[in-house]
C-alpha cells in the first residue's frame, strides 16, 4: 500500500520522502481508500522511509519493467509505451494531417 501511494505522490510531483508524506496528508480519504490506505496509515515520513528502505530495488525494477512491457506495443517497427492515454482511448488517426483532440 505504501508503495502504491508513494508512486502516486511521485507521479503528482513529490520529490522526497517528506514531500510524499505531505502529499498523502493532503489527499481526500476517498482517494486514499482507492489506493488502499485506511485511517491515515502510512503518511508519516518515517513509515515511508522504512518501507522504501526494505524494498529490494532489483525486484522492484523487474516488476516495473514487466508491467511496462505489458503496456507497450509496436508502432512503425518500434516498441512504444503510450503515456498520454490517447492510444488507450483510441483517439488516434491513420492520417498524418488529422488532428487528435
Amino acid at each position: 500500500m505504501v508503495l502504491e501511494v508513494g508512486l502516486a505522490a511521485v507521479i503528482a510531483g513529490a520529490r522526497s520522502l517528506v514531500a510524499i508524506g505531505e502529499w498523502i496528508a493532503h489527499q481526500p480519504a476517498t482517494l486514499l481508500a482507492q489506493l488502499g490506505v485506511t485511517g491515515g496509515a502510512g503518511s508519516e515520513e518515517s513509515t515511508i522511509r522504512r518501507v522504501f528502505a526494505a524494498v529490494d530495488s532489483d525486484t522492484l525494477d523487474q516488476f516495473l519493467g514487466a508491467f511496462m512491457w505489458t503496456r507497450s506495443h509496436i508502432s512503425n517497427a518500434r516498441r512504444v509505451i503510450a503515456l498520454d492515454g490517447k492510444t488507450v482511448r483510441g483517439a488516434r488517426s491513420k492520417s498524418p494531417r488529422a488532428r487528435v483532440s
